[in-house]
């Protein structure tokens, strides 16, 4: 947005430059007069600068994921009155990330993300790597938004197969010994994956080049329930990421845990009943979100945990039996996920 205001004027230098780079990338992109978008239904971004504006009532729509920001004085305070704008109303009109700055800046552009905020964007980058590649002198600007939003990016799709029978890895799958992994990534063509990442209960564990396999040797970690996660990186400067998770089960000791919640929702104040049943086990620890909620002794307990020690919302409820000091001697159950009410 253009107009005389300082605030404008301080980066409309850039404005130009800008929008051809967008054009080159296939982005429309509009240099226009004032200090909002009037009955526009596609913003995308937005760059302006203004004291003060009311989003409503210039009728535009923005779009899911796009950046938008004003460059003024006090757009990221939010106590007392400073007769300014502040940046979550562009948030509440559906805006993924805004900026504003805490203190007075005065009008040093490198203070504020540069116009180019939204080529980065458009070739890729996420939300907190465009602001990341925009703005030079950071100490006063307050970034509010959802940071891995990358709507522009290319995101490799990752399936893995088993080598060589080049079967697909489906999520519950059992897998025992040393297990070679062929993962793949479709993208659109001229662009290919670089490299892959395997991690295994959200640890790294290996990493192979493009056309080469995962090995897994799943015999020194425990039997039961293990997350699979191959992530694929792709070849552009960029290293967009797309990934596979499979929920899958190692057997090799022939260990079992089942576990069992009751009940499945529940109020604060409430109690749970966690009940485990194990096979070749001599004990279990029940835990949720790092925390340990209780501990049992023999093949089968019930223990009751508060529901006040799981926090709100979704929450997986997590066992695992042992039989000795040794990954391997251990056996993990299914998780079960309970919803604490607020």
């Amino acid at each position: 947005m253009n107009n005389s205001d300082i605030r404008s004027t301080t980066r409309s230098g850039a404005f130009a430059a800008t929008a051809k780079a967008l054009e080159s990338l296939g982005v429309k992109a509009e240099i226009v007069s004032g200090t909002l978008p009037s009955r526009k239904k596609d913003v995308a971004g937005l760059t302006t600068g203004t004291a003060s504006f009311d989003w409503k009532a210039s009728g535009s729509t923005i779009l899911p994921g796009a950046i938008c920001e004003n460059l003024t004085s006090f757009g990221a305070v939010f106590s007392g009155s400073t007769g300014q704008t502040p940046l979550t109303e562009f948030l509440r009109a559906g805006a993924a990330g805004s900026s504003g700055t805490v203190i007075e800046p005065f009008s040093i552009q490198a203070k504020f993300p540069h116009p180019a905020i939204h080529v980065h964007y458009a070739r890729g980058a996420s939300l907190a790597e465009a602001f990341y590649q925009s703005v030079r002198s950071p100490y006063q600007l307050l970034v509010v938004g959802d940071p891995l939003c990358q709507p522009w990016a290319v995101i490799p799709q990752v399936e893995v197969v088993t080598a060589p029978d080049s079967q697909v890895l489906e999520p519950g799958a059992r897998l025992s010994g040393k297990v070679e992994l062929e993962p793949r990534a479709s993208m659109p063509e001229g662009r290919s994956a670089d490299r892959f990442e395997l991690f295994v209960d959200g640890m790294r564990f290996t990493s192979c080049g493009a056309g080469q396999w995962l090995t897994l040797d799943t015999r020194g970690m425990a039997d039961g329930h293990h997350e699979l996660r191959v992530v694929a990186i792709d070849a552009s400067p960029l290293e967009t990421q797309g990934r596979r998770v499979i929920p899958v089960t190692f057997d090799n000791a022939g260990r079992t845990l089942e576990l069992s919640v009751e009940p499945r929702r529940v109020r604060p104040g409430g109690t749970l009943r966690v009940a485990v049943k194990g096979v070749g086990i001599e004990g279990a620890v029940v835990f949720a979100t790092g925390r340990v909620l209780g501990r049992t002794s023999g093949a089968e307990a019930t223990v009751e945990v508060p529901a006040d020690l799981l926090g709100r919302g979704r929450v997986a409820i997590r066992a695992s039996g042992r039989a000795g000091p040794q990954p391997a001697d251990s056996v993990n159950a299914d998780p079960v996920f309970v919803e604490v009410l607020d």
